[in-house]
């Protein structure tokens, strides 16, 4: 077996010999499955080889889904989103972080690292510093008029937000939706959530409510360079359809 085949016994020993995670956190269960034993909960993660992404809208409910383009392209986004449902992250409360607005190029640089689906084009962009380090990034949209609000109010997409690996902060994204809409003023703010490698639980505790889920769309996979589009870039590339997603709102 090759060292980098993706499987379940090769991604485990990945998160424990090169991420240094504890064996003890892991169960593999079979070749495209393991489990994380966390402090309160069990998850099983269930691998999404390139050959079944083609069936994305029957895959388990409730699993963590790890797909393979978004290993190979960004195992440290990964990685650390493994290693929370374990309960093994280190703690910073965002009491001790401040706020700043930040530019495009500084934005661009971290969420290309830390998102996994990269930088999106976006209006505004805001940093979270903790001893003089970045360690989280929302961005977001120019206002839009929308007939759920007055006339005078604008509705602002939330369009990125990320952290760094392994790193957990408390309050992270209030503080910096704070900050936001400080300088804004937004009647609300929206945004969208992949229920396949995202949840909404956080959003929800922070005032935001699911209005709407999308239509699936059609996205393109180049297996050579793991990187995702909207269009085919390459005859070669390989076309899926997401299953949608949640659209959240928080009105102020």
């Amino acid at each position: 077996m090759k060292n980098n085949a993706f499987t379940s016994q090769n991604i485990v020993e990945k998160l424990v010999n090169h991420y240094g995670l504890p064996a003890f956190l892991f169960d593999v269960t079979g070749n495209y499955t393991f489990t994380v034993k966390g402090d309160k909960k069990t998850k099983q993660v269930e691998l999404v080889p390139y050959n079944r992404y083609g069936e994305l809208a029957h895959l388990p409910k409730h699993t963590l889904l790890l797909f393979q383009d978004l290993w190979k392209k960004h195992a440290d986004v990964v990685a650390s989103r493994i290693s929370w449902h374990a309960g093994y992250h280190d703690k910073v409360d965002a009491r001790s972080c401040t706020a700043v607005k930040t530019t495009k190029e500084t934005a661009s640089q971290f969420l290309d690292k830390y998102h996994l689906m990269g930088y999106a084009s976006s209006a505004s962009h805001y940093a979270l510093i903790h001893e003089k380090q970045i360690v989280a990034m929302a961005t977001f949209s120019k206002g839009r008029k929308m007939d759920r609000l007055e006339p005078n109010q604008r509705s602002f997409e939330l369009v990125r937000f990320a952290t760094i690996p392994f790193v957990s902060i408390t309050g992270g994204l209030s503080k910096l939706l704070t900050k936001f809409t400080k300088e804004h003023n937004p009647g609300d703010v929206m945004t969208y959530i992949d229920p396949l490698t995202g949840e909404t639980a956080g959003l929800k505790r922070l005032g935001f409510e699911e209005i709407d889920f999308t239509k699936p769309v059609a996205l393109f996979v180049n297996t050579k360079t793991h990187e995702r589009f909207f269009k085919e870039n390459d005859g070669t590339d390989l076309r899926f359809e997401t299953i949608g997603n949640y659209k959240l709102v928080k009105t102020f």
